[in-house]
């Protein structure tokens, strides 16, 4: 987490199954046996971490600046049943670019773009606000943003599409939306 990385504003999103400890209060690693950590163990951890089906703890807590990931993130967490599925808004510059991290490790770098890793902690003083996707929803989610609804799409067992299914269905309902009304 080099000092020379900006502040940035990023989403966590999690639910009560989501590995370590997720609040207001701030936001611990599933792995809380802070230590110094070498190259070969922080390759496995993170070959571990970015496994989307790994159960087991890792130092790392995943966020992203792309805010349209984070929903996704969190109406498919909430369509697979999750409860208490939150996004916290983050602002810091205590964080690893997880595109530089995938390269320097030989993955694709497209796969963590909009990925941003902390280690063992994101501190409270850097969570500026949490809203539950509850909220979201109660406060009209589905009606500014109907492509992020479930139910709008056809094949519902695989909930939400690709992000680039969503942006590209955003584009369209905005540019339909600006477009005249004729009588």
């Amino acid at each position: 987490m080099a000092s020379d990385t900006p502040a940035r504003i990023l989403f966590r999103t999690w639910s009560s199954e989501s590995a370590g400890v997720n609040s207001r209060q701030g936001c611990l690693s599933g792995d809380q046996d802070r230590r110094d950590v070498g190259v070969d163990e922080m390759i496995s951890t993170f070959n571990n971490h970015r496994n989307l089906d790994n159960r087991s703890p890792t130092f790392f807590i995943s966020t992203t600046d792309d805010p349209i990931r984070a929903l996704s993130i969190a109406v498919t967490k909430g369509f697979h049943g999750e409860e208490n599925v939150q996004i916290a808004i983050i602002r810091s510059d205590n964080y690893m670019l997880g595109e530089e991290f995938g390269l320097a490790f030989g993955f694709k770098s497209c796969l963590f773009k909009t990925e941003f890793l902390f280690l063992w902690e994101i501190k409270a003083t850097e969570i500026m606000h949490v809203v539950s996707l509850n909220a979201l929803i109660s406060r009209g989610l589905f009606k500014i943003f109907p492509v992020l609804d479930p139910e709008c799409w056809p094949d519902v067992e695989q909930a939400l599409p690709s992000l680039e299914g969503l942006r590209q269905q955003i584009h369209e309902n905005n540019e339909n939306a600006y477009k005249p009304i004729h009588s």
